[in-house]
């Protein structure tokens, strides 16, 4: 398939089936939001910045400002999923945003398989620097993602994602937790996310002034 020729290039033996469905759904979130990043800022700054996949708890770490990443599907129940405590938690000196976005399958010849999301945003980050497109291959390896992997049954569609600004109110986990307690998983709902969106020229403008650019 062409999707997969414009995928990665690292192979990791031992394993025969790929990513869940819920990971392919938080794949593409992740995607988009990389793509988008490297338009703003750069390919090397937004690869640099994608940080999730290395194990970091926020899906994007920046210069003052750190990215979580939520894509759900756009009929399921109003909340989003928070997978730790750590991932809407306040990070010192960085502002902390929360885009969620829709990703849900559909069937052909509607949408894309996860090997076209795949190569899409690949092509901001293979075709010039070597270093870059060693960053992007190191990091899309780490998803899990393996261009031997059959993806082709399922197709999606994803939207545009709706912005919020994570501050003082943002319906809150208290950290520290108990002594004992972690691992915490936990929803919130969208409606009570609703009194902090902000439009995305507001993150737009925040994110180009903490990397100096604009």
């Amino acid at each position: 398939m062409a999707g997969r020729a414009a995928g990665t290039t690292f192979f990791r033996g031992g394993r025969d089936d790929g990513l869940s469905e819920d990971k392919q759904k938080g794949l593409i979130g992740e995607l988009a939001i990389l793509e988008w990043l490297s338009i703003l800022i750069g390919p090397r700054a937004a690869i640099t910045a994608w940080t999730g996949p290395m194990g970091s708890p926020k899906d994007f770490e920046l210069h003052g400002h750190c990215i979580e990443v939520k894509a759900r599907r756009a009929v399921a129940q109003p909340y989003v999923r928070i997978s730790n405590e750590f991932q809407l938690a306040d990070v010192d000196d960085h502002q902390l945003w929360l885009g969620v976005m829709a990703a849900d399958k559909v069937t052909e010849p509607f949408g894309h398989t996860l090997d076209h999301f795949v190569a899409h945003a690949a092509a901001h980050f293979r075709d010039g620097d070597a270093d870059i497109a060693l960053l992007w291959e190191a990091a899309i390896s780490a998803t899990g993602y393996r261009i031997e992997d059959d993806y082709s049954g399922i197709r999606w569609v994803d939207s545009s994602p709706s912005w919020h600004e994570v501050r003082d109110g943002f319906p809150p986990v208290d950290l520290p937790l108990r002594d004992g307690v972690g691992g915490l998983k936990y929803a919130i709902a969208l409606a009570a996310c609703a009194p902090f969106e902000v439009d995305e020229t507001v993150v737009k403008e925040a994110l180009s002034e903490g990397s100096g650019i604009g």
